[in-house]
């Protein structure tokens, strides 16, 4: 059997790696449809081990704003690159 915490950290982990959107969304609709129901424990734990802590953590915030968003293929890539932006600063050339 396949526990619900995995399926929802393997499609972060897609989306955080490829930037395919279809992941994003499933992963999304999953987190609001299971929230209440997840191991909190086992997933943190899981997206520790996958390094998609933000991600996870950026999903959430999204699915709590007060306004439901429409989940678009642009607002998906930018909670994405803000993602990536914040995980790896660019440097400054010396």
């Amino acid at each position: 059997m396949v526990i619900p915490e995995s399926v929802l950290i393997a499609r972060l982990v897609e989306f955080d790696q490829t930037g395919h959107t279809g992941h994003a969304t499933r992963a999304l609709m999953m987190l609001s449809g299971v929230e209440g129901t997840l191991d909190d424990e086992r997933l943190l734990r899981m997206a520790k081990v996958e390094r998609v802590v933000d991600m996870l953590s950026a999903a959430r915030v999204l699915l709590a704003r007060p306004e439901q968003p429409t989940l678009t293929e642009v607002l998906l890539r930018e909670l994405r690159e803000r993602v990536h932006a914040a995980r790896y600063p660019a440097t400054e050339d010396r």
